[in-house]
């Protein structure tokens, strides 16, 4: 929605927006809470993945933007978010402990974070990160030390 607002089309957001409400979500959830919990959980992952079909499905008809490099953009992200979730799978598989699941979550984030930086383009833009993060911390070292009598 930020895209139609940074485009001068506020109306395009909201258009969009009241279509899924009304045609996916409203009903979706009516019928996932009508079937349990578990139901209604996994109508609204699917729910989630339509909305995002329907914004790249306006973004591609209405300023001609290519889906194909949106999926190309965001498959490294994707293919971490696989590998994370398959080791939370075998994680949840294996431990019977809830303290040792609760664990497996870090070991999760910790597996998702590095294989972001099994990519090249992730790799930099992390070395990137750090690289301001020091650079900040030793001018705001800089300017203590200086200011100390």
């Amino acid at each position: 929605s930020e895209v139609y607002r940074s485009m001068g089309e506020p109306r395009v957001s909201f258009a969009v927006q009241m279509i899924y409400i009304v045609l996916f979500l409203v009903p979706g959830v009516y019928l996932g809470a009508r079937n349990g919990f578990d139901a209604l959980c996994v109508v609204r992952a699917v729910l989630a993945v339509c909305f995002v079909l329907i914004h790249s499905i306006t973004l591609r008809f209405r300023y001609k933007f290519s889906i194909r490099k949106m999926l190309s953009n965001a498959s490294q992200p994707l293919a971490a978010a696989l590998i994370m979730a398959a080791v939370g799978l075998i994680f949840q598989l294996a431990l019977d402990s809830m303290v040792l699941k609760l664990a497996s979550i870090f070991v999760c984030v910790l597996v998702y974070f590095g294989s972001c930086l099994l990519f090249p383009e992730t790799r930099q833009i992390a070395a990137d990160l750090l690289a301001n993060k020091v650079q900040r911390q030793l001018e705001e070292y800089i300017k203590y030390r200086h200011r100390q009598p």
